[in-house]
């Protein structure tokens, strides 16, 4: 391997790099130095919610490998797989950000358009957290009565009503009197939709009359469908920004959703809210018993890839790759901590990257 590397008639590693070429398989740097891309920088497209960590290993790939600044487009997870998966070529993106894994009907337009080999990372673990105002009473939620608060229609006896809850204490006794508001990602960003998944359904799944009265595809829509009587608020993709601005204006009992490590930088004016009487944090997100524990995702579109030739959509992808499943970002001590990632097992990291570097397809 150390001799294959020192060949000059190809362009591998950087000196900087030369501490990570033990695991790193001779196939997957075997770029003829030179050739020819159709662009000159990268495309990330996806989630808001990810760009602290994107910027953070971006920094890092431009410094170690000179590459130019990738472009960021900041769409949504919704939004950026369907770009992703609009087809082969240089005005379409290299890379998705996600804030949670493909979708099946998402896999299947990216095999339609003919984006095949897709490359999957998992960077690591964050949270959805609900957050009240400080000086608000505190509440305790449950999927139970999140999907009570948002839904446009709830099972009253052997019936769906209009949702006429207009106080948390009319879903709990246990619950301020307080009005129902909640301020909510906007709908194509991968927080909504993990809302919709672990929240909405898995409350409404508590109710037996939904189970048994409805096929799936009726009771997935009756379940996540919101109220529209101006308490759940849709704040778009940059709802991260806006959201504590919002929380300060509205009245007693709003709630609002943001991630874990978002949540933590505004506790001087919010507050965490426990979900089942559990609190997020490091802990509880690593060890799962928090209800809302989320895994954030990189794929890589394998055919923007330069060929053994060099030639290609764009260059830089082999050490994105890199930089993204390396130790020195996603590891225990690794700088993506310091922007909120909780890392995933060692195992886990490990057999990741083996299969990242080794350039494996990802099936559904």
């Amino acid at each position: 391997m150390k001799a294959f590397l020192a060949g000059a008639a190809f362009l591998f590693l950087s000196s900087a790099a030369v501490a990570w070429a033990e695991d790193i398989p001779e196939q997957f740097l075997y770029v003829t130095a030179g050739g020819l891309v159709d662009r000159e920088q990268i495309i990330i497209a996806g989630s808001e919610t990810m760009t602290p960590l994107t910027r953070a290993i971006t920094s890092r790939w431009v410094a170690r490998w000179k590459h130019r600044e990738p472009e960021i487009q900041l769409v949504g997870t919704l939004a950026g797989f369907s770009r992703f998966c609009a087809g082969v070529g240089k005005e379409f993106p290299d890379i998705v950000a996600a804030t949670r894994r493909i979708r099946q009907g998402e896999f299947d337009r990216c095999l339609e358009n003919g984006v095949a080999d897709i490359i999957e990372i998992s960077a690591g673990y964050s949270a959805v957290a609900f957050v009240g105002r400080r000086d608000d009473q505190p509440i305790s939620l449950t999927p139970k009565i999140i999907y009570q608060a948002i839904a446009a229609e709830v099972p009253q006896g052997q019936d769906l009503v209009a949702n006429a809850n207009l106080r948390w204490q009319q879903i709990d006794r246990s619950l301020p009197a307080t009005e129902i508001r909640l301020l909510m990602p906007g709908v194509t960003t991968g927080t909504h939709s993990f809302i919709d998944d672990v929240f909405l359904q898995g409350g409404c799944r508590k109710f037996p009359v939904i189970k048994v009265t409805f096929d799936k595809v009726d009771r997935v829509r009756l379940c996540i469908t919101p109220r529209t009587d101006g308490r759940v608020v849709d704040l778009g993709v940059f709802y991260e920004d806006v959201l504590p601005a919002k929380m300060a204006e509205g009245p007693p009992g709003v709630i609002g959703i943001l991630p874990y490590f978002k949540a933590l930088a505004h506790q001087n004016t919010l507050r965490i809210l426990p979900v089942n009487g559990v609190l997020p944090s490091p802990e509880t997100i690593a060890n799962d018993t928090y209800e809302g524990v989320q895994t954030l995702y990189y794929y890589i579109k394998r055919a923007h890839m330069r060929s053994h030739e060099g030639h290609g959509v764009v260059s830089g992808l082999r050490q994105f790759i890199l930089e993204a499943t390396s130790e020195e970002a996603r590891g225990p001590s690794g700088y993506l901590q310091a922007v909120g990632l909780i890392p995933l097992p060692t195992a886990q990291r490990a057999e990741d990257r083996r299969s990242a570097l080794r350039l494996e397809r990802f099936t559904r």
